[in-house]
């Protein structure tokens, strides 16, 4: 029987059990979406459905409508970024259905996100792959890639960004090098509006921003092996070099 997501662009529906109608019928005639309906896309409104659920349902409604959410777009035998290259959506509404996805998925036990293998690293019996880390002090642009990953991918990253900004913050208070960091190395108090941010030119030191940029290349780095469902070990034997 079938779950109407009643939008202005016409009828999402999709398939659900009959002992989950009810209860999974009631979440789609409370839903209430706010996306820009001249452009709304099924993907974005069903991310965003999954989020009121999620608020609203109870644990079965909410698997049955993941479950309905990989059928649906065929999560199952591709990832949830091929989905989304498929259709025209702006980088908020990409953001959007990322963010969704990635929060249902910790909560929910990798449903919504199989472990397809990567073509590039299909391809790494016939094509040597090689991770250069460098990075870019003397810009505050790692703040915003900062806020970016942890806005969508939060539940993957959120300790060990926190774990490591402590670690940074006392690492900064050490009696050898205490003075270069007159305003401290509090990152994550620094994205979350916790303390007021530093000025630019504190910001882009070198003392500051050379290990802020190296943190956000760990980040990089983990959202990839935690999105691949693979170890470190994994997709460092995927490279011929380092």
């Amino acid at each position: 029987m079938p779950v109407l997501l009643k939008i202005n662009l016409g009828n999402l529906s999709f398939l659900i059990a009959r002992n989950l109608h009810a209860v999974v019928q009631d979440l789609a005639d409370l839903f209430v979406y706010k996306v820009d309906q001249s452009r709304a896309d099924d993907l974005v409104v069903f991310a965003l459905f999954l989020q009121h659920c999620q608020a609203h349902g109870s644990a079965k409604a909410i698997q049955a409508v993941i479950e309905a959410f990989t059928k649906m777009f065929d999560i199952g035998n591709r990832s949830i970024y091929a989905a989304i290259s498929h259709r025209d959506l702006d980088e908020e509404q990409s953001q959007l259905v990322l963010k969704s996805v990635f929060l249902l998925n910790s909560a929910y036990q990798a449903i919504v996100v199989p472990k397809p293998a990567a073509a590039l690293f299909e391809a790494s019996n016939r094509a040597s792959l090689f991770a250069v880390f460098g990075g870019n002090p003397g810009t505050t642009s790692y703040l915003d890639k900062i806020k970016w990953m942890l806005d969508i991918y939060k539940p993957l990253i959120g300790e060990y960004a926190a774990q490591m900004s402590d670690f940074l913050q006392t690492k900064s208070h050490d009696k050898r090098i205490f003075r270069a960091y007159p305003k401290g190395l509090c990152i994550y108090k620094w994205i979350n509006n916790d303390v007021a941010l530093p000025d630019n030119k504190y910001l882009v030191s070198s003392p500051v921003s050379i290990p802020l940029v190296g943190l956000v290349q760990l980040i990089q780095l983990m959202v990839l092996y935690k999105t691949l469902g693979i170890s470190p070990g994994e997709l460092a034997s995927k490279f011929s070099g380092k």
